[in-house]
């Protein structure tokens, strides 16, 4: 695994090497990830883990992170507005109707003090696997200390994108 700082210096890396402005950004949303720790006091993390996903990945310039705002947007054109969670079914018609062209969807699991994240990049079109990616830590703050991080990386790589020089590193999640 790389170190938070390598990663946040992939995502610099991205940033910086986007000369045209962010025409060539792909389009990606991050939709509600699913609670499968069988205990509704994590529930709160369906939309918490996309949102720090969020907020990593749109550090990339090679990236255009579809935000929960322009998502609410387009779940109004939907008739869906005030839906709190985004599944597959509304996450794929968001993605259409927001031009993205891939989802990153994922659940949370415990075991013990354990947590374990699971995220899937699918293509939007084909709902084809694009790239999967889980990370585990001790406790629910493992998620901020080390899971986004590591989470972020794989989406980035898995999408092929460029790596970055160490003097480009970046601060960790839980930093920003």
């Amino acid at each position: 695994y790389q170190t938070a700082d390598a990663i946040l210096a992939d995502l610099r890396a991205a940033g910086a090497r986007s000369a045209d402005g962010g025409a060539d950004r792909r389009p990606v949303a991050v939709i509600s990830f699913e609670n499968l720790t069988g205990d509704d006091s994590y529930d709160y993390l369906r939309r918490a883990i996309p949102n720090l996903l969020i907020t990593s990945l749109e550090q990339s310039k090679h990236l255009k992170v579809i935000t929960w705002e322009r998502m609410s947007d387009v779940m109004k054109q939907l008739g869906r507005a005030g839906s709190e969670v985004i599944d597959h079914d509304l996450g794929f018609e968001v993605c259409r109707l927001a031009n993205a062209e891939a989802m990153v969807t994922g659940s949370l699991v415990k075991a013990g003090a354990a947590f374990a994240t699971d995220v899937k990049v699918l293509d939007a079109q084909s709902k084809d696997l694009i790239v999967s990616a889980s990370s585990r830590g001790d406790g629910v703050d493992s998620i901020l200390t080390k899971q986004i991080d590591e989470l972020a990386a794989e989406i980035l790589a898995g999408l092929a994108l460029e790596e970055a020089t160490p003097e480009e590193a970046r601060q960790p999640i839980a930093e920003v």
